[in-house]
Parts: structure tokens; C-alpha cells; sequence
């Protein structure tokens, strides 16, 4: 595979956060480029070592190796020797040059945008986003059981789907978001379809452990109650989190009750699944 080189020179951070559903590219001739979401990869570029990174999937022509990317494993773009360095292998790759123009990508706001003066007062909007540093607020999802713990055994999964789950999986592994288990719960892993057409969302089977749950009676909003202050409104937004439930971390002692497991390993949730029972309850108390 072959893989361009950003050096950072036309690159910069801009909104939509981290957070956020979506990342708009423009290539510098001003297009926008088309984004797919994202995907963790292992590459081994000859270097003697293997980088794994999640990477955002455009619509380009070429890969390209990002700023981000080489800042974080210290490796070394020499151009005059067109060639790449990695500082802890002391291992240099030589480059070709590419014939390609335009190819730099970067995250841009007109500078007139309005948005661009709350950024920069609020830098901290834009900083990339892990699910590994503490969360900034106090919910946690509690998971209170009657009983003992519950198992199931695991499902066999069709070779597309399993594929899909795996992928998933060590996506949601590189983020920090679930860890391997070996705990006495089980709950089988479950596919569900999403809203785009052939797209799936592995997730637990969690009605075994959902029917010894306690009850959160924490109120939900009724939608005709949340209709009627939109009367006399004439400018309107919405705002689809990225990975809502996962901002919300699971509470330590619970954690091991939230254990999905799979043809490939056992694995726990440290930040909120879905399908468990009383999740809606808790992401409120946090939106409230």
C-alpha cells in the first residue's frame, strides 16, 4: 500500500468536535471530501515496528499519513533524502515522489464564521477526545441486581457478521471504551441493523440481566411537554452526539455485570452499552 505524507502544513482542527457524528474534509483546491467514519488499523510500513491508529475513511484517491499520526510515534519526514524516520528504531524508509498536486486535506471554517471566534475562546471544544481520560461531569451508570450473577453461551455469528463484530470490537478495545473480562456474567453478543442500509451495530443481548435490574424511576421528558416551548421559536438546531451512551462511564462495581460474550473473547464496557436497561434514565440525569 502506498500512503502519502501531510506534514502538517495544511492542517488544522476545526468544528465539528470529536464528539460529534460527523468530520468535514476539504482538499486544498477548496472541495469538500466525502467521509465514512472510522477505522482502526495496524500498518507496518517497514520499520520494524507495527503503528496502530483509528483513521477517518475519505473518499481519496491515496491514504495519507496525517501530522497527528507521525507527532504521535515520533517519526521523521527527511525531505531532503525523501525519506522516513522512525526516532525509536533509529529505521529510515525511502519515499517516492508523488506526481499528485492538490493533496493536502484540512478541516477548515471561514474565518468570518462566527463559530470560529467561540473556538478560540474555548479551545478546549476542539481537543481530541478519549475514553480513556476521566469523564468532565458526575454521572455514572449504576446496574443494581436482584440475583446472582446471569450467563449465556456464546452465539455463532455468520462469517460477514463476525467480521464486523470483530472489527467493532477492537475499534471500541483501541478506544478505551471496553477491556477483556473474565467475570462470572455473560450476555451474548447481538446484531442489530442500523438506520444506513447493510450497516450493522454489534451489541449485548441483555435481557437476562435487564429482568433482575432495579428500576431507575429518574423522569424522562414527555415530547408534547418538550413541544410546547417551541411555541413562538423560529430558529432551531440539533446536535447528534457521537457515541452518546459511551460518554457516560459505568460505575466500577458494575462494570463486570455489563461482560458480552463473543466467538472471539469475553469483553466488559467501562462507558454505558446499549441495550441495558435504565440507560436512557441515566443519559438524561447527564443531558439535565
Amino acid at each position: 500500500m502506498s500512503f502519502l505524507i501531510d506534514t502538517g502544513a495544511q492542517l488544522s482542527v476545526v468544528p465539528p468536535s470529536p464528539n460529534f457524528t460527523s468530520v468535514t474534509l476539504r482538499a486544498a483546491n477548496g472541495t469538500n471530501i466525502k467521509t465514512f467514519g472510522e477505522q482502526s488499523l495496524t500498518l507496518d510500513i517497514g520499520l520494524r515496528r507495527t503503528y496502530q491508529w483509528i483513521f477517518t475513511v475519505a473518499d481519496v484517491k491515496f491514504p495519507i499519513l496525517g501530522a497527528d499520526f507521525l507527532a504521535h510515534y515520533q517519526l521523521i519526514v527527511d525531505l531532503s533524502r525523501r525519506q522516513l524516520s522512525d526516532s525509536t528504531t533509529k529505521l529510515s524508509n525511502r519515499g517516492i515522489i508523488s506526481q499528485l498536486t492538490s493533496t493536502e486535506l484540512r478541516i477548515a471554517v471561514p474565518r468570518d464564521n462566527s463559530v470560529q471566534d467561540i473556538l478560540d475562546k474555548f479551545p478546549s471544544l476542539i481537543q481530541p477526545f478519549t475514553y480513556t481520560e476521566p469523564a468532565k461531569h458526575s454521572t455514572v451508570h449504576r446496574i443494581r441486581t436482584t440475583e446472582q450473577p446471569v450467563y449465556s453461551k456464546l452465539r455463532r455469528l455468520a462469517p460477514d457478521k463476525y467480521k464486523i463484530a470483530r472489527a467493532e470490537f477492537q475499534h471500541m478495545l483501541d478506544l478505551g471504551i471496553i477491556r477483556p473480562s473474565s467475570n462470572p456474567y455473560a450476555s451474548p453478543l447481538h446484531m442489530v441493523t442500523k438506520a444506513q442500509q447493510g450497516a450493522w451495530r454489534p451489541c449485548g443481548d441483555y435481557r437476562r440481566l435487564n429482568s433482575q435490574k432495579v428500576p431507575d424511576k429518574y423522569p424522562v421528558p414527555n415530547l408534547t411537554d418538550f413541544a410546547v416551548t417551541l411555541q413562538g421559536a423560529s430558529v432551531f438546531t440539533k446536535l447528534d452526539l457521537r457515541k452518546a451512551f459511551h460518554q457516560i462511564p459505568v460505575a466500577d462495581e458494575d462494570i463486570p455485570k455489563t461482560a458480552i460474550t463473543t466467538p472471539f473473547g469475553l469483553f466488559e464496557f467501562l462507558r454505558m452499552p446499549f441495550g441495558l436497561r435504565n440507560a436512557a434514565q441515566s443519559f438524561q440525569r447527564l443531558i439535565d
